[in-house]
């Protein structure tokens, strides 16, 4: 006699839940974790508890009468989402201008936005990490929160309620 199929697969489901590792338990948060990102030079930490997600380019239609940090509007997923260069921003080249730039979507101040940085460099967990000197660059210091030191190299906390209230944000229209 043959077995049929569905018993085979529970067999083997019954199999690995015996041999399977139980998974730890993470104390990880959105608040103790955080995005890293390049931009231009600065090496930034988003907190996730401050981001929605993280997308490649899309297409953006330019709006006429804007700074040119302000790229545009994309659509993604149905979504308007005004699109700001934080290279253009800061000051620096165009983050958009780079292949392996990525949109890091949020909603801050009753609005979604999508910034658009040079690379993410992965996941990083906050927790542990060493207080470090703030930056020297006024544009940058004023947007981050604290400056931690990650494999020996200064990276600031990138605070985006202070973005979206600085004043050279709030003069986007030219």
């Amino acid at each position: 006699m043959t077995a049929k199929p569905a018993d085979l697969l529970r067999a083997l489901q019954d199999r690995v839940e015996q041999l399977a590792a139980p998974v730890p338990e993470s104390s990880a948060s959105a608040e103790t974790q955080a995005i890293a990102v390049e931009v231009a030079h600065h090496r930034l930490l988003i907190p996730m508890a401050q981001v929605a997600e993280v997308v490649d380019l899309p297409p953006t239609t330019r709006l006429p009468g804007t700074a040119s940090w302000l790229i545009g509007v994309a659509n993604v997923r149905g979504e308007i989402l005004p699109v700001v260069d934080l290279g253009l921003f800061l000051g620096n080249p165009a983050s958009s201008a780079n292949r392996r730039c990525k949109v890091v979507s949020f909603q801050r101040a009753g609005l979604n936005l999508g910034a658009v940085v040079d690379r993410v460099v992965g996941m990083r967990q906050l927790d542990g990490l060493d207080a470090a000197s703030a930056s020297s660059d006024a544009e940058i210091s004023a947007l981050t929160s604290a400056t931690l030191m990650l494999n020996a190299e200064a990276w600031g906390v990138l605070d985006l309620d202070r973005l979206v209230h600085s004043d050279q944000f709030k003069r986007v229209a030219t």
